[in-house]
């Protein structure tokens, strides 16, 4: 009796979290082991068994009378089986599972019940063999295979099926009557006794291509004897089907007829002594070789195989040793692999290695971990019924393993050492190697990783965030991936995304990996980005980008909608700097537009952007033009340049558009001086951007116009120096209104100017404002002083100098103006150093 059920209460009168399997039977051996095996066949998890044995009387109606007891001489055993497994509500699957008990059920009873004349058939096939005549077989080979027959027969093989077979046209079909067991249905099979039989071979050991129902989920074992005619023909083939029991897989070969056999002989063949080293190494090797592989494989087999193994000693490589049954239904494959580097998922891609170079229909495989360092699998492949006989090439399917077995640390170790050479690349494969997470190894390919141990090396050097641009080759179009790599902690993404939003990136994914090295941590963020408008790949975009945010990042640029102009317009963030402070100064005139619609408009015309950064590098850069005609020839450059500004901007159709874009070119045109090409001692650019200006050319400047302008930027500082003349005096003053400090600054300058009527110099003022802000009072006080003395340096920046009566101009200035010696004097603000 066999159901299965999803209990219901409306249903079954109970309800219960699992579906339900239940079974009684006659009870035999093998029962619920092979039940459970074909449960999980058909994809079920079992959480719990229950499987009492009853001693039951029943009528001839099978209804119980009576629960008795072993001593009751008229109740019989059966067993009851109740398996609650994962719960489904396909019904269909749970038929498929009574039918494959059903099947599986026949199967066990049908070995079962014919045991005793499967073991009375085994003993008459011994019987048989030692009968042969001498001039079939040799003596010895005979008494052996005998032997082996009735080992089989005391409880060493599982017999569960056996069947005479003769020889026809097509193959072997099954001598009817002599079924039994699992055996018992005619049977006819695709091959020829001369295909299958070495002439020296008196038993023949091999498996079925199908899988066992009863007991263990393994192919079966096969044992046969040849049958021959009066005149020594071979006619067909006597055969007991089953298992190998497991003492047979645990004695020694050298206790079990056959085997003993063969061991003796690859031993002799080897010439190793039994005493010496490679003697004791071979014999270790046998021991433990598969059973399956020692009965079924040649002496000849046998001997190559275990020789090279013997030889591999402890060399870490990957081995394979490959035999065909002679059935020519499976395939068998001993690997051998470093111990370290076995685990289920280089199995599992071992074996699908293997099943695609065999083109096999299923596998099967167990493992040997000893204390060896190489860890052996024999897999079995089992082929489709129909297959025919291909040719392999076994170094190329071992060399496939070996791909196969590779860690990601050896991919990283070689990838590394072809990029940084052998010495370099093992050095930095043997600090990376364990400080990459598994979740990022398991997505990262090693040759991909070669780049972000280079990117932070770099980090951890610079002490600096770098960023660099990727395209997976299975990325989709337009999508690329974008690294930020970032020492010591991690990037919270509530600063990353409105960072990445103001260049104009959108983020789409994000991936944080934290590399575990000493004495601080870096972390990757991999951000799958996408950018309208922009090819992210495009040479030069990369560097771009890098810079941009890593200068952000650090505070050197501000984080604004400016920064869309790097991809958008393909400037430098310090080419966009030039474009925000003239914007930043615009606003300080009182301009109309507000800051968001000047973004706006500089991305609408990201050809005049790039034209005017070229104006500017042709009117300041000190390296463009060093002949004796370098001024003539700047003229002339950029004379042309503003003209071919001029004729795109009368193509602008927005007004507002076509003034904004023209006050930044009015502000260009009125810069007589910049710092912007001065370095520090250390080779660094300059933290301020400032311009020297001559406010009279400024058509939106408020009056009174100063002589000359100086006006400070960054993201720290912001600030303007007003004089009224060549010779003026005034003071500094610490402004705290960011809005519009120049007006503040102008109206002191005035006032300034009228105090110093009676006197010689006449009026100035200078004035900053503060970008960062701290709630702590010394840290603000702190600040204050930091951009005081920021300013005061960037004044001196564009300021000529007095040396010896000589005027000695700022270096890397090119200067648009006359000599302009000027001292910025504030001593009652402790400033003389300046």
């Amino acid at each position: 009796l066999v159901r299965a059920l999803s209990p219901e209460g409306g249903r079954h009168g109970w309800d219960a979290p699992v579906s339900v399997l239940q079974v009684v039977t006659p009870d035999v051996p093998f029962l619920v082991d092979s039940v459970a095996m074909a449960a999980r066949r058909r994809g079920h998890g079992i959480e719990l068994v229950i499987h009492p044995v009853l001693w039951l009387r029943r009528d001839t109606d099978g209804t119980i009378t009576t629960l008795g007891d072993p001593s009751d001489p008229d109740a019989r055993p059966e067993s009851y089986m109740h398996f609650e497994l994962e719960r489904t509500s396909d019904e269909q699957s749970l038929r498929s599972l009574e039918r494959e008990v059903r099947i599986t059920l026949a199967n066990v009873h049908a070995g079962v019940q014919d045991w005793e004349v499967l073991r009375a058939r085994t003993m008459e096939m011994a019987a048989e063999v030692r009968r042969q005549p001498a001039d079939r077989a040799d003596a010895s080979d005979r008494e052996e295979a005998a032997a082996l027959l009735d080992w089989m027969a005391d409880d060493h093989f599982t017999l569960l099926g056996a069947a005479d077979f003769d020889v026809t046209s097509d193959g072997l079909e099954q001598v009817a009557g002599t079924g039994l067991g699992v055996m018992a249905d005619m049977m006819k099979l695709p091959f020829r006794a001369s295909d299958e039989w070495d002439a020296t071979d008196v038993v023949l050991i091999t498996k079925t291509e199908i899988a066992s129902l009863v007991h263990r989920a393994t192919p079966y074992d096969i044992v046969g004897i040849k049958r021959y005619q009066p005149d020594g023909r071979i006619t067909g083939e006597r055969r007991v089907m089953g298992l190998f029991t497991s003492e047979a897989y645990l004695s020694s070969p050298s206790t079990i007829p056959v085997l003993r056999r063969k061991v003796a002989e690859v031993m002799l063949r080897s010439g190793f002594s039994q005493r010496g080293h490679d003697g004791k190494e071979l014999r270790a090797v046998l021991e433990g070789y598969p059973r399956d592989e020692l009965f079924a494989a040649s002496v000849d087999q046998l001997h190559e195989t275990t020789m090279e193994v013997v030889q591999m000693q402890e060399r870490r490589r990957v081995r394979l040793f490959v035999r065909r049954d002679v059935h020519r239904r499976v395939w068998t494959a001993l690997v051998y692999l470093p111990r370290d580097r076995y685990n289920t998922e280089v199995r599992h891609r071992l074996e699908a290695v293997l099943l695609r170079a065999f083109d096999g229909a299923g596998i099967e495989f167990t493992v040997s971990l000893t204390e060896s360092s190489l860890a052996r699998l024999h897999f079995v492949v089992r082929l489709f019924p129909v297959a025919g006989f291909h040719q392999i090439d076994v170094h190329l399917i071992e060399a496939q393993l070996t791909e196969a077995v590779r860690s990601w640390g050896d991919g990283l170790r070689d990838a590394l050492t072809d990029q940084c050479g052998d010495e370099h690349g093992r050095s930095l494969h043997a600090r990376y190697v364990e400080a990459f997470p598994p979740g990022f190894t398991a997505v990262v390919a090693p040759s991909l990783a070669v780049a972000d141990v280079l990117n932070v090396e770099r980090v951890l050097s610079t002490g600096d965030v770098e960023v660099h641009v990727q395209v997976p080759l299975d990325a989709p179009p337009g999508v690329a991936h974008l690294k930020v790599y970032v020492p010591s902690s991690q990037i919270d993404l509530a600063d990353l995304l409105p960072m990445l939003a103001n260049l104009g990136v959108r983020v789409l994914d994000e991936r944080a990996t934290e590399v575990h090295l000493e004495p601080v941590p870096v972390w990757i963020h991999d951000l799958g980005v996408t950018c309208d408008g922009v090819d992210l790949t495009a040479p030069g975009v990369d560097n771009r980008l890098h810079q941009a945010f890593a200068a952000t990042w650090g505070g050197l640029a501000t984080n604004d909608g400016f920064n869309r102009l790097v991809l958008h317009a393909g400037l430098t963030w310090r080419e966009v700097h030039v474009l925000r402070a003239y914007a930043s100064y615009l606003r300080q005139l009182a301009f109309t537009f507000s800051q968001g619609y000047v973004e706006a408009t500089l991305m609408e015309q990201p050809d005049i952007c790039r034209d005017l950064i070229a104006l500017f590098h042709a009117r300041f850069d000190p390296h463009r033009h060093t002949t004796q005609r370098a001024d003539v020839q700047r003229a002339e450059e950029t004379e042309t340049m503003r003209a071919g500004i001029l004729q795109r901007l009368d193509a602008v159709v927005s007004l507002d558009q076509d003034r904004i874009m023209r006050a930044l070119l009015g502000l260009l045109d009125a810069t007589v001086r910049t710092n912007w090409y001065q370095l520090d001692v250390d080779g660094a650019v300059r933290p301020t951007l400032s311009f020297k200006l001559r406010p009279e050319l400024i058509a939106d400047a408020p009056r009174p116009r100063p002589h000359r302008e100086i006006y400070v930027h960054s993201p720290l500082v912001e600030g303007a120096h007003l004089r009224m003349g060549a010779v003026a005096r005034g003071g500094i003053r610490w402004s705290e209104r960011p809005e519009d400090f120049r007006t503040e600054v102008l109206g002191l300058m005035k006032a300034q100017a009228v105090k110093n009527a009676v006197i010689v110099p006449a009026g100035a003022k200078g004035g900053f404002v503060v970008r960062r802000q701290f709630a702590e009072r010394q840290a603000m006080q702190d600040e204050v002083v930091a951009c005081y003395r920021l300013f005061i340096g960037s004044l001196l920046d564009l300021t000529d100098n007095l040396v010896g009566g000589s005027v000695v101009p700022p270096p890397l200035t090119v200067r648009h103006d006359d000599d302009d010696p000027y001292l910025v004097v504030a001593a009652d603000k402790g400033t003389a150093a300046f």
